[in-house]
């Protein structure tokens, strides 16, 4: 506090080692998105072409998140339950992909579904499994009203090829992007669970 940094209680207890600490304090120094150079990212559709890229990056992602970590999920696993919603994934035509305008390469993805799209998530641990629908379900169920009316962002992620500055940033402009659909196609607003943690910091 004396240096003007601050961290949340949840992303504190849930750092590894005073090194994580200290990284998610200099992550409230990065700035706004705006600070970011558009021009260097292309936002598109997610696709069906898009699977294979956007399977490996959430998966690799989430992987490295502490939650996932503690609960021993694996590759194959977040592979396996993001492949199970796919489909409904492309149908709800919500979610889109950054990409590097020059080598366009994959380096980030906002998955969302409306609301009200019922899927059947395969999950290799069913710990995951029991958490998400221990925290999600309850919340889903108190606001589902019509089609159309919440947007949930399921899953997001940005790769750990890029600088940490530039992660932060690029996970901040998807979700700019995310609030500038949602308001475009008509939703009342946006629900959902995150466990990464450069959203908890700059939250």
């Amino acid at each position: 506090n004396d240096m003007g940094k601050k961290i949340s209680f949840a992303a504190f207890i849930n750092a590894s080692s005073i090194q994580d600490i200290d990284k998610l304090l200099n992550l409230k120094a990065i700035g706004p998105p705006s600070t970011l150079d558009i021009s260097k990212y292309t936002v598109h559709a997610l696709t069906p072409e898009d699977k294979a890229e956007v399977t490996d990056l959430i998966a690799t992602v989430f992987q490295e998140n502490i939650l996932e970590r503690t609960l021993g999920t694996s590759y194959s696993g977040i592979a396996t339950f993001f492949s199970s919603i796919f489909k409904e994934v492309i149908e709800d035509d919500l979610s889109f992909c950054v990409r590097d305008s020059t080598s366009k390469e994959l380096l980030g993805c906002f998955i969302n579904l409306d609301a009200t799209t019922a899927i059947d998530p395969v999950y290799e641990n069913g710990a995951l499994g029991a958490l998400l629908d221990e925290a999600e379900v309850p919340v889903k169920e108190l606001i589902k009203k019509e089609r159309g009316a919440w947007m949930d962002n399921f899953l997001s992620g940005v790769t750990s090829s890029v600088p940490a500055d530039i992660r932060a940033k690029l996970f901040n402009l998807m979700e700019e992007e995310g609030e500038r659909l949602a308001r475009e196609r008509g939703f009342e607003g946006i629900i959902t669970v995150n466990t990464n943690l450069v959203t908890q910091v700059s939250s």
